[in-house]
């Protein structure tokens, strides 16, 4: 069964430039590991073959912990469907936008939240503070299937998804936990324009969401029971001198979920 969210990607393709853009965020490096080698399961579900990538897990006490992904000499284009939201101080106000105002009204926020593309090649959404919290606080999910979208996401937390705007066309959904820095608010919005295109592990942005679980296959189940998904398949990888079994599965068009189970440790 899946025990709570871990924590979120963000693709760049450099991260030793990438790192100090998150330090202002108010987060800090965990840990960071080159040359993880990738299964060869991944061949799917990549616009392009990278044997290894470079990660970098940051974290922060009250909101989502994010981990940069590099994959060396990626060349792809394409726009991710989730936007991450990040919440920090002294924010400049944006002029109104719906996305942006429903933003704003469901982090109480008495501003509307800036979209902008920086470094990262994404759209990233920025929101003036009205507490302490700095960092990522929850995604935008932009999409052409308002509906199928919306569905996924209540299937996934349990919970229906609360519809604000009369037009129909944004939800408040997303995956809640107890802990309130490991919950993941999301932002669905209805966007005709946003282009067909098939998604992959390393488009620019965030296209991974990663889900601890108590066992891999159980966890999958839960997620898309019944269906035939694309997936890397279960695999084992070391990371930060722990060993993981896990498998990403896009799970919805443009989200690909990640279920990481932590093994025990191996006996010397």
């Amino acid at each position: 069964m899946i025990v709570g969210f871990s924590h979120l990607t963000l693709h760049c393709t450099n991260i030793d430039a990438a790192m100090p853009l998150v330090a202002p965020w108010g987060y800090t490096l965990d840990f960071q590991q080159r040359d993880v080698v990738n299964p060869e399961g991944k061949h799917g579900l990549l616009s392009t073959w990278h044997p290894r990538m470079h990660i970098a897990l940051f974290r922060s006490p009250r909101v989502l912990p994010v981990e940069l992904v590099e994959y060396p000499n990626f060349s792809g284009q394409g726009l991710s469907a989730l936007e991450p939201i990040i919440m920090g101080r002294g924010i400049d106000a944006a002029a109104d936008n719906p996305v942006g105002t429903a933003i704003g009204q469901y982090f109480k926020s008495p501003q509307s939240a800036v979209p902008r593309r920086d470094q990262f090649n994404t759209r990233l959404w920025f929101l003036n503070a009205p507490d302490a919290r700095s960092g990522i606080v929850g995604l935008v999910h932009r999409t052409r299937d308002f509906e199928a979208a919306v569905g996924f996401w209540e299937k996934l937390s349990g919970r229906k998804a609360a519809r604000p705007d009369a037009a129909g066309n944004v939800a408040y959904t997303g995956y809640f936990s107890p802990i309130a820095a490991l919950s993941l608010p999301v932002i669905v919005t209805e966007d005709p324009a946003f282009p067909h295109h098939r998604t992959t592990l390393d488009n620019p942005g965030t296209t991974v969401l990663s889900f601890t679980c108590s066992n891999v296959e159980r966890a999958r189940a839960a997620v898309n029971p019944g269906e035939a998904l694309p997936t890397t398949g279960i695999f084992e990888v070391c990371i930060n001198g722990k060993d993981l079994r896990l498998e990403i599965i896009e799970a919805h068009p443009g989200v690909f979920i990640e279920l990481l189970q932590a093994l025990p440790k191996r006996s010397a």
